[in-house]
């Protein structure tokens, strides 16, 4: 092998934390996105349990039927802290959310979705 093939190999990119990460580990912030994959994760468990507690769909129930639940309806969207606060959730069935998304005046007066000018606020 010629000296320049030598030199343009590549090598493997082995980098260091910086020096000051390393001098001052609790000043490092943890990434957003660890932040998110916890929130998740807890969402997920919450979940679970508030299909156990709540096992019928909030839509067809309002209309005098029984159809179990299997997804949560955020009523005011998943931003702002909105994701894990159950104060805004309702337990749905697939065609009931699917109603709520396609008929928005008729589910605000129902009280499964969020009043106009109240969408993403956490209260």
């Amino acid at each position: 092998m010629s000296q320049w093939t030598k030199a343009l190999k590549r090598t493997p990119n082995k980098r260091r934390k910086a020096l000051w990460v390393e001098a001052f580990p609790e000043q490092v912030k943890r990434s957003h996105a660890v932040e998110v994959r916890k929130e998740r994760r807890l969402y997920i468990k919450r979940k679970k349990v508030f299909l156990q507690e709540h096992p019928w769909c909030e839509w067809w129930l309002k209309h005098g039927l029984k159809r179990p639940a299997t997804q949560i309806h955020h009523a005011r969207g998943r931003q702002n802290g909105l994701l894990l606060n159950e104060k805004y959730w309702h337990a749905v069935s697939q065609k009931g959310h699917t109603a709520i998304h396609h008929h928005p005046a008729f589910a605000r007066e129902l009280g499964l979705l969020a009043p106009l000018g109240k969408w993403g606020v956490n209260e």
